[in-house]
């Protein structure tokens, strides 16, 4: 396992919104698994870094004390899924209290023996590279759900000025109910997350002529947010990349990326 992360503030930002974190595991059963969450901040709301942090910190905490010997694709889903439901009761407790609006995406990773469990809330995305590109995940998000429905065509989304609609995020709206994902993962598969901020400049193409490059590299993730501050990108960019490997060395980074503490009840 192969795991590289990188958190850019934006240009015009105080503070970076973006949250994230990537971790390699070992079980005595399951043997390498990689972990990894990424959450972005709501820039329209109040205290987005807050927000991506509740949301990261919630978790890394499962875990730190999950029994990853239970591991199903149903177990997960009962898991994540109220670890995403407390926390989002938890933001708009918050939010009610100190009288303000704040929420977050999320997307989170477990890559465990061959297969790729995927949880994801609002417009974060996880890829799948290999020899092409796949976006596994579908946004939450108004231009998104146009798109499917036959209204939009994928060029008229990305110049739609309701892009940062989102339909569902954690800590805004009424309920939420986020997307599973499970599938094999292939030998040397490379899985990308990350926020909003690194597709807006540059097409899921480019993505794939940088990433299909042999082994992941830190380098590669420094070239997409780089081509994506060259062309204008003033948002925070965040960016986990995991390659499937069972060669070469392990690299290990975990980043939390905003020190913004965690919304508690």
């Amino acid at each position: 396992m192969i795991i590289w992360a990188e958190s850019s503030v934006g240009t015009h930002t105080p503070t970076n919104q973006d949250s994230v974190f990537a971790e390699l595991l070992h079980d005595q059963r399951f043997g390498r698994m990689v972990f990894a969450v990424v959450a972005d901040g709501m820039g329209g709301m109040d205290r987005g870094e807050l927000a991506s942090a509740t949301a990261v910190d919630r978790f890394v905490t499962w875990l730190r004390r999950a029994d990853l010997s239970e591991l199903t694709p149903g177990w997960l889903r009962r898991e994540w899924g109220e670890i995403a439901s407390q926390t989002h009761q938890s933001m708009l407790a918050y939010a009610g209290r100190e009288g303000i609006a704040l929420g977050s995406t999320v997307t989170v990773l477990l890559l465990a023996q061959g297969r790729y469990h995927i949880m994801n809330l609002g417009d974060t995305r996880c890829y799948e590279i290999t020899d092409r590109i796949r976006q596994i995940t579908e946004d939450h998000s108004l231009v998104a759900q146009e798109v499917r429905r036959g209204l939009l065509s994928p060029d008229e989304a990305r110049a739609d000025a309701r892009q940062n609609v989102l339909l569902q995020c954690l800590g805004a709206g009424g309920a939420i109910k986020p997307d599973f994902f499970v599938g094999e993962a292939p030998t040397d598969a490379k899985y990308l997350l990350c926020t909003d901020g690194l597709r807006h400049y540059i097409s899921d193409d480019e993505i794939w002529q940088v990433l299909s490059r042999g082994t992941a590299t830190p380098e590669q993730v420094k070239e997409l947010i780089a081509l994506n501050r060259q062309r204008g990108e003033t948002d925070d960019i965040s960016v986990v990349l995991v390659q499937n490997s069972p060669q070469g060395g392990t690299n290990k980074l975990a980043h939390a990326a905003a020190p913004g503490g965690s919304v508690t009840r």
